[in-house]
């Protein structure tokens, strides 16, 4: 995508603060709200939306030619018009569905909807319109005609304009800039004028070759995100498959600077040392330091002093007769030697025998090609557990042999070092790369002591103490001693199993600084009856009425999702899923009462067990036990499809 130069956006706000897009950008902001519509009466709601249609929103100009026409549809339709329009005010809100059903209002096309949308946030919601269109092709972006795919190009695009120029603010202005683009005399002239010569030039973000990726952070509501829902409803599954997605380029364009971070970052001083002589073969260490590998490693590191860091790590690996080193306890592999005149060698043939790996990346380096596409991940996964503790996600001291950070002396003994968690990276990862955005996902977050884990940064993430936000807060690391802030370009994203009952329960803390998203069961996406050659059971009915039951004895945070039953291609998978995932789940969420199992899935499956029972000889007060119930669970193996019909029939 084509970066515009300032001179437009200057040349553009001169024009916006005299023309009236300007007066009309807040135009609605008093009326398009949730307890403005919903007091209104059936028939003002209908005038309302007739005049919204009739104005074109304030933004177009051809709504008048079909508002009447609307008028009519929210008349005959409003019964299911009303909670339609009123759904984007909702937390768990999908635009892209919403979208997808704007046909079955006629009238209500995508250019008035998702006006409509951008009136309800200006800052969440583009809009489409021919205009739009015609002005980002002057950036080199085609947009698809399918409505939902259009969408989602817009709405990257016009994102990617406003991290470029954040002046514009929010979608409205980058929707006015568009118009002016596009529509005025004036904005033509300087869209041939000014972009002309850079149509086909790359410029510093990202080369022009490549479209601007398709990324919707909408479906984020916040920096702090943790999805929750019962088992089985995919919430791992939406974090690799839909949210990682988000922080990953596949024809990304790196600078000879972004490669040697990420070839180096996470290797000891001594390795990075090696790939450098390697590279220059002798050298003194002030040309070591300069060198591109080692200041990636340098920018990346807690070292106070890198240069001492250095020093002591070539020593460290210095073969034992060099006579110039005084350094009495050394580590294999033994690679360097020291001159009289102070410069640095290295025996090469050695290096390349005993790390091989070390070779292959410098010659990767080296290799390297900026501006050429490559696919990228800004993102780390962990999961938390019961001995997941602060040490692992933030900084902790760890043994290690020898010391990463040792400066001056080697001590012959164990060395200690303070060594980053996986968050405390991901903070310097994004920190150093400060336009993309970076994500830390966290599976099962709900199993580790999360006030103990995050300790004093759950302040911290809160997206108004984070760096340049109005209430930035830093703290200092106790082991580190080093001042710490969360950047505002790093997500955390998490998961969690709502039915769990051997977990932590959620600090209060931390709930008050996440947006949850709830994961729910969704029977609709399992095969149609019919659908599965050989099965006669309705899957969506038999899962619908399960949970319909489980809800009434539990609750509904101990659904089952419908992820059990994705793979189920046959009778003889739908017995295996039974017998192996679901029966194994209900009888641990009715530990020891087996009844309520058959209240779930019928007698069927459960059974009661009539036999009487001849007691061991004596007085054992066995007559309180006399009317027990006894209940037998079967194999669903050997179960017909009339029995699992039984559930739901």
């Amino acid at each position: 995508m084509i970066k515009p130069p300032q001179e437009v956006i200057d040349i553009f706000f001169k024009w916006y603060k005299k023309d009236v897009h300007s007066e009309n950008e807040d135009y609605y902001h008093e009326t398009i709200t949730l307890d403005y519509l919903s007091g209104l009466s059936r028939s003002e709601f209908i005038e309302f939306f007739y005049n919204f249609a009739h104005e074109g929103g304030r933004v177009q100009s051809g709504g008048y030619r079909t508002s009447k026409q609307f008028r009519e549809t929210i008349n005959s339709q409003y019964e299911q018009f009303r909670p339609f329009i009123l759904s984007p005010f909702e937390a768990k809100f999908d635009e892209l569905q919403w979208l997808n059903r704007i046909e079955d209002f006629k009238y209500f096309g995508k250019g008035l909807a998702t006006i409509y949308l951008n009136r309800v946030d200006k800052k969440r919601f583009p809009i489409l319109n021919n205009k739009t269109a015609k002005a980002l092709q002057l950036f080199d972006i085609k947009l698809s005609s399918k409505t939902i795919e259009r969408y989602q190009d817009t709405k990257a695009a016009q994102q990617k304009l406003i991290d470029w120029f954040p002046e514009l603010e929010n979608f409205f202005r980058v929707d006015a800039l568009c118009h002016f683009l596009a529509g005025e005399k004036e904005g033509i002239k300087i869209a041939d004028e000014l972009l002309s010569n850079i149509r086909n030039t790359p410029n510093d973000d990202e080369n022009s070759k490549h479209p601007v990726r398709k990324k919707d952070f909408g479906m984020l509501p916040s920096l702090n995100t943790i999805l929750y829902g019962p088992p089985g409803t995919g919430k791992t599954w939406k974090l690799r498959t839909e949210y990682m997605d988000l922080f990953t380029d596949t024809s990304a364009t790196l600078s000879q600077e972004e490669y040697a971070a990420r070839l180096v970052s996470d290797l000891a001083w001594w390795k990075v040392i090696t790939m450098v002589m390697m590279d220059l073969k002798e050298s003194r260490v002030s040309d070591i330091m300069a060198h591109p590998l080692m200041q990636a490693r340098i920018k990346r590191s807690s070292s106070a002093n890198p240069r001492a860091a250095i020093w002591a790590h070539i020593q460290m690996h210095t073969k034992q007769e060099c006579q110039n080193v005084k350094y009495t306890k050394r580590y294999e592999p033994l690679l360097f030697w020291k001159g009289d005149n102070s410069v640095w060698s290295i025996d090469l043939e050695l290096a390349e025998e005993t790390v091989p790996d070390l070779k292959e990346k410098l010659e990767e380096f080296n290799s390297f090609e900026p501006g050429k596409p490559t696919k990228v991940e800004r993102y780390d996964f962990t999961t938390f557990h019961q001995s997941f503790s602060y040490e692992d996600f933030v900084e902790g001291i760890k043994p290690v042999m020898p010391a990463e950070d040792a400066t001056e002396e080697i001590p012959d003994s164990l060395a200690y070092e303070v060594r980053p968690g996986i968050f405390k990276k991901m903070v310097q990862w994004a920190q150093a790369d400060p336009k993309h955005n970076y994500a830390l996902f966290i599976d099962e977050i709900n199993r580790g002591n999360v006030a103990s884990i995050f300790g004093e940064l759950i302040a911290l993430i809160e997206e108004d103490k984070r760096q340049g936000a109005e209430h930035e807060l830093t703290a200092t690391l106790p082991y580190s001693q080093t001042k710490f802030v969360v950047p505002k370009n790093l997500y955390i994203i998490g998961a969690m199993n709502t039915a769990d009952r051997s977990v932590e329960a959620l600090d209060t803390a931390l709930r008050r600084r996440f947006t949850f998203i709830a994961v729910t069961p969704e029977p609709e996406t399992l095969p149609a009856a019919g659908e599965v050659e050989g099965l006669s059971v309705d899957l969506r009915k038999m899962l619908y009425t399960i949970n319909t039951r489980i809800q009434k004895l539990l609750d509904k945070d101990h659904c089952i999702g419908h992820s059990y039953f994705l793979g189920v291609r046959s009778f003889q998978d739908l017995q295996g899923v039974f017998a192996t995932k679901i029966l194994p789940l209900l009888e641990e969420y009715f530990y020891g009462d087996p009844a309520r199992i058959g209240m779930v899935l019928g007698e069927k499956f459960v059974s009661r067990n009539y036999e009487s029972i001849n007691w061991a000889s004596g007085d054992w007060g066995q007559e309180e036990f006399d009317e027990r119930h006894i209940f037998v669970i079967k194999d669903p193996r050997s179960l017909s499809q009339e029995d699992f019909q039984s559930i739901y029939e």
